[in-house]
């Protein structure tokens, strides 16, 4: 039965006794078998199309730089424990992040905040429409526990 598929010695060892474990080592003998050009040209595709899906329009840290240059803030302000605050001005320390991880951006700036001793704040950065359902949720939230909360809309956003 085996040589029917030419697999290796080596996979009739592993996968030997067993009927579930025969049909995974047919799986993976067909898999050894593919030309190695094969592979090298489904590997560079994948490679390749994962730069046009971006998730984002920008890094966040493009975002930090300009609101932070804007309102005389100091980036990556870094804490004793290695951490580092996205935006520290004289009052605040800013967390950053994209609208979808609103609630981790609550988390780091209170954390920031008790480290810095400064008032905690978040700036949401908003790339597209469907984002707004994210500032409106940390809006709530900032509202009862009373802490500073903006929002940067990406130059390209189009509402």
């Amino acid at each position: 039965m085996y040589k029917k598929f030419k697999i290796s010695i080596l996979t009739i060892r592993l996968f030997r006794g067993c009927v579930k474990c025969e049909r995974v080592g047919i799986f993976y003998a067909i898999i050894l078998g593919m030309k190695k050009g094969l592979l090298l040209i489904l590997i560079v595709l994948l490679m390749s199309t994962n730069c046009c899906l971006a998730k984002h329009l920008k890094p966040e840290k493009e975002y930090q730089r300009e609101w932070c240059a804007t309102y005389s803030g100091v980036t990556e302000y870094v804490l004793d424990d290695k951490t580092r605050v996205d935006c520290l001005t004289k009052n605040y320390a800013i967390e950053f992040d994209f609208a979808q991880k609103w609630a981790e951006a609550v988390g780091q700036a209170y954390y920031y905040a008790i480290k810095t001793h400064k008032k905690p704040a978040v700036v949401i950065i908003i790339e597209k429409t469907s984002d707004w359902k994210y500032y409106y949720r940390i809006k709530k939230v900032a509202d009862f526990l009373k802490f500073k909360l903006w929002y940067m809309k990406s130059k390209n956003y189009k509402c």
